[in-house]
């Protein structure tokens, strides 16, 4: 299993299908991703030209394909504004807060069960914390983010929080890769790579379910 750039291209329309086909997609959890409903799955809008041309050109790099000299600069260029429009497209993400489940317990005198919540900006803890009431059980360290009205999404097991083996602090990976037993992560920050058997049996198992 290879979470791959397509793959995520995949996962992100597969949302926006489902915003689109929803009565009230101002309801949803997310509904900022009602602001790609427009444009993602249309080939000629200029968010899916420039995935598209973004994607094809990590291909050819991914493939040793090597751009002529004389080409670079204008290359470049093209590329550059392609990626503007994506991350134009998608500005809405940071308006969403990441957050992880530092601690969860059940109030012994209210029957509340409480989360103690870090705040994330970008790939990075802040100090910001704040204690939430929720409606489940949820488990430590997992990392959601917290859509409308407070509503807990979890990310658990796509993006977890680990020490980093190279930088010897917490970082954010993303789920890559589950290949022989063992599930490989990348840093969003750093790039840094990491691989575990544990969570690689973990997702061995949610496959075969």
């Amino acid at each position: 299993m290879r979470f791959s750039w397509g793959s995520s291209w995949s996962v992100l329309t597969e949302a926006v299908d489902a915003i689109r086909a929803s009565s009230d997609p101002l309801a949803g959890p997310i509904p900022q991703l009602s602001l790609l409903a427009g444009v993602v799955g249309d080939s000629n809008s200029a968010l899916s030209k420039a995935e598209a041309e973004l994607r094809r050109q990590r291909n050819k790099i991914g493939h040793l394909h090597r751009i002529p000299l004389a080409e670079v600069a204008t290359r470049s260029q093209r590329l550059g504004q392609a990626l503007d429009e994506l991350l134009a497209a998608t500005t809405f993400l940071a308006d969403i807060p990441l957050v992880h489940v530092r601690d969860y317990a059940l109030d012994a005198f209210t029957g509340e069960r409480k989360v103690d919540l870090e705040i994330l900006r970008g790939a990075s803890i802040v100090f910001e914390r704040s204690v939430q009431v929720v409606d489940r059980e949820l488990p430590r360290g997992s990392l959601a983010v917290l859509g409308q009205g407070g509503v807990f999404c979890s990310l658990t097991p796509w993006l977890v929080l680990h020490t980093c083996e190279v930088c010897k602090r917490p970082e954010v990976f993303v789920f890559s890769r589950c290949e022989q037993g063992a599930a490989t992560f990348v840093a969003m920050e750093t790039g840094h790579s990491w691989e575990s058997g544990k969570l690689g049996r973990s997702f061995s198992s949610l496959l075969l379910s």
